[in-house]
């Protein structure tokens, strides 16, 4: 079982309440790993040490510190009660948040440099390992400050590497066809990363900082993904009209995103059909289910599970984990029809036949009139 593995087992633990086992787990862990994968997954182990209870967390903690070669000074005789009243210092996240930043920019200009698109290998394991390294950010009184960090990375970094490679494409003496062509699909595979990686972890996550952490990850990683594609110029044409002709490669993300999130990229696309299909529908859908997200619960925290985008349908379709009590494979389905003129009798029956609990179409009072019966709910 690899490293990122054995840390999700953990987690699931410790989500569930259970502490023996996933000490016991953390400990086979940290004395099996060399000094130096000690060091690269430092931050990962500490946040990890930090969710235990005091005797638990003394117990990895020294362990921890005599593996990393860290002498403590005036705490040996750190108690279970110092260790209970420690208190939470809002300089030292500014330090872990400087400290994941600086790390992140580099593994970032490492991949540019040396493992360019590359994103089977060397970016999944990079990208993975940094997400795991920013989640106890995001769950932290200075979220926001981390999932900035995150955005901005990943919109500088997609610049560069589209743009290198645009012109390297150029050198070759290829067409702009095939340039464009290979470009947005580069996008479309770079996108899939921190997608496949909120999509594993939202399998265990199931406490409101785990979703909440996580959908903000998420948010922030494709949102600075799609805002510095956006920004290229290709040639004679710019990125941001690239996302307008080709929406099938990548706005299925929007069904995982927040609201805000949405706002900001929808900002980004060039006047025309789209742009405002997407305002006019779906960001009320996503409205609906951020309000959803945000209330009080003590046990079922929904998350997207599912996004599925057909420009020649103009629809977009979303799915939500449903309350455990309804079995583990249900999903809630929702639906946003983008124009009016693609909204047919027969959409809504699919919708209906389907189980869609909620669909939005840019519908008039006649024609909304004329198909309100025939699916489970119509938002006009």
């Amino acid at each position: 079982m690899s490293i990122y593995e054995t840390l999700g087992r953990i987690d699931a633990e410790l989500a569930l309440g259970h502490g023996a086992e996933p000490q016991r787990a953390l400990t086979d862990l940290i004395r099996n790993m060399s000094r130096p994968v000690l060091e690269e997954w430092r931050v990962d182990l500490q946040a990890r040490i930090d969710r235990f209870q005091p005797k638990r967390h003394l117990e990895l903690q020294q362990l921890f510190d005599e593996r990393t070669g860290v002498q403590p000074a005036n705490d040996a005789g750190l108690t279970d009660a110092m260790v209970r009243e420690r208190p939470a210092v809002a300089e030292d996240l500014y330090f872990q948040i400087d400290a994941t930043d600086s790390n992140f920019k580099g593994a970032l200009r490492t991949l540019g440099e040396k493992h360019i698109f590359q994103w089977a290998t060397s970016y999944t394991q990079s990208l993975s390992h940094h997400f795991n390294c920013y989640l106890p950010l995001l769950q932290s009184e200075l979220a926001g400050e981390a999932a900035h960090s995150i955005q901005r990375q990943l919109e500088e970094h997609t610049r560069a590497i589209f743009t290198q490679g645009y012109k390297y494409g150029q050198q070759r003496g290829l067409t702009q066809d095939i340039l464009t062509q290979k470009s947005i699909g580069g996008l479309a595979s770079l996108l899939d990363l921190p997608l496949d990686y909120y999509l594993q972890r939202a399998s265990y996550s199931h406490t409101r900082e785990e979703t909440s952490s996580l959908r903000s990850l998420l948010s922030a990683s494709i949102r600075g993904i799609l805002r510095g594609y956006a920004s290229l110029r290709l040639g004679d044409i710019d990125g941001a009209t690239l996302l307008a002709r080709f929406p099938n490669r990548w706005a299925y993300q929007l069904a995982f995103l927040s609201t805000d999130a949405i706002e900001d990229i929808v900002t980004q696309l060039p006047e025309g059909s789209l742009k405002v299909g997407l305002g006019t529908a779906a960001l009320p859908l996503f409205d609906c289910l951020d309000s959803l997200m945000s209330r009080p619960r003590e046990t079922y925290f929904p998350l997207p599970l599912f996004g599925q985008f057909s420009w020649e349908h103009r629809r977009l379709d979303v799915g939500v984990r449903s309350p455990s009590a309804w079995g583990s494979d249900r999903v809630i389905y929702a639906r946003a029809h983008l124009a009016e003129a693609f909204v047919s009798e027969r959409d809504l029956d699919d919708a209906a036949a389907r189980r869609f609990a909620v669909v939005m179409a840019p519908l008039n009072r006649t024609s909304a009139a004329r198909n309100a019966a025939s699916c489970c709910d119509v938002v006009t």
